[in-house]
């Protein structure tokens, strides 16, 4: 499949989950936790497989999703990560059967996000704060990127007075 194609599809998927459960839930005053931010992801893997921000734009000009309060960025390097995903039992997905110059692009565009090109800031912003991205270093061991992670959210649910200290 062309990356175009497959870009439209997670919009399609995206666009879905933003208008049945991320908008009801939120108008609802719910706290929601998102494994992935599919806007920020079709940035990423896009543009590494090939498509132009102005595409990517077009999409993003569809269908514009709340702000998120924090975006997480796990920090792995490939071979590490296709080491952890070689013995799963479902095998690898579409990317991960990328070559390495695929995940060298897509590691640069990650570590670029909020210093990249003023358009790619732009579209980055309308996600989340460009402040309210925050790098984690996946190779920590597991517990201690939970602990980093929990902590963070525990302020931000302080600073929207969600949670008492």
């Amino acid at each position: 499949m062309d990356e175009l194609s497959r870009q439209l599809l997670f919009m399609v998927d995206t666009t879905c989950f933003v208008k049945t459960v991320l908008e009801p839930s939120l108008k609802n005053g719910e706290i929601i936790f998102a494994d992935r931010s599919s806007f920020i992801s079709a940035i990423v893997y896009g543009t590494a497989g090939g498509l132009d921000l102005a595409q990517v734009n077009q999409m993003f000009s569809l269908v514009r999703p709340p702000r998120a309060d924090r975006l997480y960025i796990f920090r792995c390097p490939w071979k590490i990560a296709k080491d952890r995903i070689k013995d799963r039992a479902d095998g690898p997905d579409v990317y991960e059967r990328k070559s390495k110059e695929f995940y060298d692009k897509v590691q640069d565009v990650y570590n670029n996000l909020v210093t990249g090109p003023p358009e790619r800031l732009v579209m980055v912003n309308h996600s989340v704060a460009l402040d309210d991205v925050i790098y984690v270093d996946a190779t920590m061991p597991i517990d201690d990127v939970v602990t980093m992670i929990t902590d963070d959210l525990f302020k931000v649910l302080q600073l929207r007075s969600i949670v008492d200290v």
